[in-house]
């Protein structure tokens, strides 16, 4: 039985902004502008995945960029970064290096781990899943603040469980109000299979 309860959180999660100064701390080097994509993949990187779509709601198409390093790196991260269309050049609108899990990192059920992305209404969804026995997946849901000139974390949902137990719990949180909702299921059978 799903038992569903509303709670109250803070709003805002530093570890998953989106800013252009995020880009200098996190150690990758992309300029604020460029005339292509391409000059946002730093030495060492390359574009993984591309979605575009109006982020700014100014009627160009921007764009978010999946970065993955290149082999010979160790444990080949990946970061995610936005840049918005300014006529015929680029402006970064963000990044983040932390966010994204590395390559084959997120087990069996994540396969190598790459996210899927989309830009739906001004939002960017970044969809992560993954896990063996034990799974779980994420969406991080990014809007353009105007004022700020920044992406900021709107939402964020969450779901775990336990494959063979059928044990899951979820939260769906929205940073803006600042609350969530949580829900969670008791096993359904015992680490023999028997209920």
């Amino acid at each position: 039985m799903t038992s569903p309860r509303l709670i109250h959180v803070a709003a805002l999660f530093a570890a998953a902004c989106l800013g252009p100064a995020a880009a200098y701390a996190a150690g990758l080097p992309v300029p604020r502008t460029a005339a292509a994509l391409q000059g946002f993949v730093p030495k060492g990187w390359a574009i993984e995945s591309k979605v575009e779509g109006d982020l700014d709601g100014d009627g160009a198409a921007d764009a978010v960029l999946v970065l993955l390093q290149e082999e010979g790196q160790g444990d080949r991260e990946r970061a995610l970064v936005v840049v918005l269309r300014r006529g015929e050049r680029w402006a970064l609108g963000g990044t983040n290096q932390g966010l994204l899990a590395c390559l084959g990192c997120l087990g069996v059920k994540g396969g190598d781990g790459a996210p899927n992305n989309e830009i739906r209404r001004g939002v960017l969804a970044v969809h992560q899943y993954g896990g063996s026995r034990e799974a779980y997946a994420s969406v991080h849901r990014f809007r353009w603040n105007r004022v700020r000139g920044a992406f900021e974390l709107i939402g964020l949902d969450t779901e775990g469980g336990d494959t063979l137990t059928g044990e899951r719990s979820s939260s769906s949180c929205n940073l803006i109000t600042g609350s969530c909702i949580e829900t969670s299921t008791p096993p359904q059978v015992d680490e023999d299979g028997t209920r």
